[in-house]
């Protein structure tokens, strides 16, 4: 319980972005997952940006703990704010395809729709997560020691 008491705020925003981005990423392998609807032939490239985004984003959570007032932290923290981005937008571009048709002339396709369901809401995860971050990155980097008078 020690532990927690050391965090900051930014620290406690990384930590819940990063799990916001293995959700997106989880959603990401769901989405993909589905029958006659998958990402399409570049379905690869997204889950591997979507697992360094991950892994960054854990990177920047756990550096921020120790490397707190080092010169590279911000720059790891955009680099994962850049990967969920990314990914917001891959997903995004590869169904609007899916969308459209689902919204047009194929509105009975159940598994379109949970491909369409499942995206939006790893979109969604993948945007709260740059949210954080990008939030977080304005905020006291250090626990902040409660000074005596």
């Amino acid at each position: 319980m020690s532990f927690l008491k050391k965090l900051s705020i930014a620290n406690i925003f990384y930590c819940v972005a990063a799990l916001f981005g293995l959700l997106g990423m989880i959603f990401t392998l769901i989405t993909n997952g589905v029958q006659a609807n998958d990402l399409g032939s570049q379905a690869g490239l997204g889950i591997t940006i979507s697992i360094l985004a991950f892994l960054v984003g854990v990177c920047g959570f756990l550096s921020s703990i120790k490397f707190t007032k080092a010169f590279w932290m911000p720059v790891v923290l955009l680099v994962a704010i850049a990967g969920f981005g990314f990914m917001f937008g891959f997903i995004l571009l590869n169904r609007v395809e899916l969308i459209s048709s689902l919204f047009s002339w194929d509105s009975t396709n159940s598994l379109g729709w949970t491909a369409f369901g499942t995206s939006v809401v790893a979109i969604v995860f993948y945007a709260l997560a740059s949210i954080l971050i990008t939030v977080g990155m304005f905020l006291r980097q250090d626990k902040k020691d409660a000074v005596e008078a």
